[in-house]
């Protein structure tokens, strides 16, 4: 986590206020802003995340943490769902911090708690209601190459970010298991002329992993839509000449698998993915560029 709260200010020398924006009592580190001031701490707790996971604790924020980390990981389909709630709220605290530090808005704690969970449940259910609509069956929302029996296949997601200036891409693949758990993951990282490509090198990425990991039966899902009309239609006219030899390899790679299958999702499906192949980016230095890394890993569930 790399926002600017007051102990990351406090390194990087800044003169001035860095005490927490809601207590002015302690140094404002992450973990005290999101979850160990007493604003923070009445916010969750007043949250519905709350109604599932304080009545196994007492009133200790951090195994109320611990709970509901274990609980997420529990349950990955149910985890997902609560993680999802839990990102939002993260965003409106930080959001209100910014109104109190910088706007130097005042009102009461309640008041504050009040305007943080409304604002948060307002904005889930505006995104779950456009995800559920988004990874419908609907022919207009979701396109695939074969009819999928996900039961016994793997899942890799694919994701790649571009900078269109320094022309520095990273694409990554997520390796799930057919119950949903994190197997492995990989990245490459390098230089390209265009996002497509960049997209390309994400489904070779993904191919790859899927290999090393002895999946015979795979299912790919990405945000590429021009990797999956070049497997359906097989023309490649939007696609510069790197790419196309990506596309080559792709297709070599394809031969692999006993079944593929490729299916479109949307951004907000993909958020593993695309939080590594944003995270090679911008955390990794650019120099000698590995070919490929391939890192196993276990489950992971982050807040």
């Amino acid at each position: 986590m790399c926002l600017p709260v007051g102990e990351v200010l406090l390194k990087c020398k800044f003169q001035g206020d860095t005490s927490c924006s809601w207590c002015q009592k302690e140094l404002e580190s992450h973990l005290h802003c999101f979850f160990l001031c007493d604003w923070a701490r009445r916010t969750w707790l007043q949250s519905p995340l709350n109604i599932y996971v304080h009545a196994r604790q007492n009133w200790d924020m951090m195994d109320w943490l611990k709970t509901f980390i274990q609980w997420c990981e529990e349950d990955i389909t149910q985890g997902e769902f609560h993680l999802s709630y839990a990102v939002f709220l993260l965003y409106e605290i930080w959001r209100m911090r910014n109104h109190v530090r910088f706007e130097r808005m005042a009102s009461s704690p309640e008041t504050l708690c009040e305007q943080v969970n409304l604002k948060d449940n307002r904005l889930w259910a505006q995104w779950h209601r456009e995800l559920i609509n988004t990874v419908s069956e609907s022919t207009h929302t979701r396109e695939c190459l074969n009819v999928s029996n996900y039961s016994d296949c793997g899942l890799v997601f694919t994701d790649a970010a571009y900078n269109r200036y320094s022309n520095n891409y990273s694409a990554a693949a997520v390796y799930k298991s057919s119950d949903g758990d994190i197997q492995a993951m990989a990245y490459r990282r390098g230089r390209t002329t265009s996002a497509n490509h960049a997209e390309m090198m994400a489904i070779e990425v993904g191919l790859l992993l899927a290999k090393k990991e002895g999946v015979r039966k795979l299912i790919i899902k990405g945000d590429c839509m021009a990797v999956l009309q070049g497997l359906k239609t097989k023309r490649l006219d939007q696609l510069d000449e790197d790419a196309s030899a990506t596309f080559s390899r792709i297709s070599m790679l394809c031969n692999v698998f006993s079944y593929l299958d490729y299916i479109w999702i949307n951004r907000s499906e993909n958020v593993e993915a695309h939080e590594v192949a944003k995270w090679v980016q911008s955390s990794l230095a650019m120099g000698p560029y590995p070919d490929i890394i391939l890192r196993s890993v276990k489950p992971i569930c982050v807040l």
